[in-house]
């Protein structure tokens, strides 16, 4: 991932230079790089009315302290209960049907 600083001016790129600009451009590029690599050894399944559903077979493994959401993150290898993933997903289905919007 690489990233680019166009100044219209050598004045204008002299003061971001020396305003730190480039360097917090920088940090950002390499979080947002850190973030993209950790994000290709997950998939995640987001559930937006997630804390309001039961989840009796603790599927849920990923926002757990969102007010709305919850997550599940799927890593590979990981062993996958498809039953108690259906039941969730019937359970989203029918809360969001049944106009439960929270």
């Amino acid at each position: 991932m690489t990233d680019t600083s166009h100044s219209q001016t050598i004045d204008d790129r002299d003061g971001m230079l020396e305003s730190g600009m480039e360097e917090g451009a920088t940090e950002t590029m390499d979080r947002l790089a850190e973030l993209v690599e950790k994000s290709k050894q997950t998939v995640k399944m987001n559930f937006f009315q997630g804390a309001f559903l039961e989840d009796p077979h603790k599927l849920f493994n990923a926002g757990l302290a969102a007010k709305k959401t919850r997550a599940i993150d799927f890593r590979e290898g990981d062993a996958v209960d498809e039953s108690a993933l259906k039941e969730l997903i019937r359970a989203a289905v029918a809360h969001n049907v049944g106009g439960n919007i929270g």
